[in-house]
């Protein structure tokens, strides 16, 4: 696997959720951190790894404190 793929993938999912509002927006932005998040882990980068974990954790939190 392509390894940049992984990060394209990633790029289009957060690009992509700015055109959404809400939980729908929060999922898609969710999958592209995920995604940025395994290339992070593969790239060894720890400052990108740390970035992306602390965006899914304000979704997980913005979604279920209402």
């Amino acid at each position: 696997m392509n390894i940049e793929l992984v990060g394209w993938l990633g790029s289009t999912l957060v690009i992509i959720s700015f055109f959404f509002d809400g939980l729908k927006m929060r999922f898609i932005n969710g999958l592209g951190c995920l995604a940025w998040m395994f290339y992070a882990i593969i790239q060894g980068s720890l400052s990108l790894l740390f970035v992306n974990a602390a965006i899914v954790f304000v979704h997980i939190f913005k979604t279920f404190s209402k």
